[in-house]
């Protein structure tokens, strides 16, 4: 049963495409579709029956076969044609999940204009945190880019996504700096029991411990970001921010990092704290 299914079997796949045997003087050749296939084990004829590798069948027609040992049964399952998960109807931009596993779509598929594209990106299956589309000119050339924000994560005090920006008549993508490393080389902090100082570059920001509503005692040992990174456009700007937190239930406000595209790149021009 692992190996083998009867032509019955396949003659239940044919809904989805058709299959036939051509038998010669030496063996029985298993056609697809018009297209030969080749199979670890030949088609054969028992007791009158064509048996023939029923993973090479289902296969062949775009199907997904596995084995089931607790149930000892072949399971054949046929996947669904790409799924829309983001429009932006006004550019003809659409973004096309192609698997859905464990919560997360991946890989993608971007069309614009009737052109496509296989990435390697993922995104949360939660409608709430769709994708999003939008295009600007952000890189200053008069011609807008497709911007992609995509969620990879998300929870109790968590909030990831990640940024693509693409010139859309070639889909080369615009690399953006990693806000969370951005912060990291730029940002240090120091907590004390009477207040907490954030420094970035020669600016120091004090914040003393009566502005702040969590109780000192569940304060971590320096200021934490990382869990909650989000993308935004303002006009043609690109923008970051990376929550600053102090304890599992407080932030103390956010670390805005602003970039612009510079000689042929996207780098980071500010990155200032605000305060909530």
């Amino acid at each position: 049963m692992k190996k083998w299914a009867v032509a019955a079997l396949c003659a239940s796949l044919t809904a989805a495409g058709g299959w036939a045997l051509a038998k010669n003087t030496d063996a029985i050749t298993l056609i697809v579709n018009g297209n030969k296939v080749e199979t670890d084990v030949a088609p054969q004829i028992i007791n009158g029956r064509v048996m023939v590798p029923v993973r090479a069948v289902s296969e062949a027609i775009g199907a997904e076969v596995t084995w089931d040992s607790e149930q000892k049964s072949v399971i054949v399952r046929k996947p669904e044609g790409p799924k829309p998960i983001a429009r932006l109807p006004l550019d003809q931009t659409t973004l096309y999940a192609l698997k859905e596993k464990d919560g997360q779509y991946a890989p993608l598929l971007v069309e614009h204009k009737g052109q496509f594209k296989l990435v390697d990106w993922k995104n949360v299956t939660n409608p709430t945190y769709a994708p999003k589309i939008d295009s600007r000119d952000l890189t200053g050339d008069g011609k807008n880019e497709l911007i992609i924000i995509l969620t990879t994560g998300y929870g109790t005090g968590a909030l990831t996504q990640d940024i693509h920006v693409l010139q859309p008549d070639t889909f080369e993508e615009r690399r953006v700096p990693d806000p969370v490393e951005t912060v990291k080389q730029n940002v240090t902090s120091k907590v004390a029991r009477e207040q907490v100082e954030i420094s970035i570059g020669g600016k120091t920001t004090v914040i003393t411990a009566n502005k702040i509503p969590a109780a000192p005692s569940t304060w971590f040992s320096s200021v934490g970001f990382g869990g909650i990174v989000t993308y935004e456009t303002q006009g043609n700007t690109l923008l970051a921010r990376v929550p600053a937190q102090l304890s599992p239930a407080h932030f103390l406000g956010h670390f805005h990092i602003t970039y612009q595209f510079v000689q042929d790149q996207f780098q980071v021009t500010s990155i200032e704290f605000v305060q909530d």
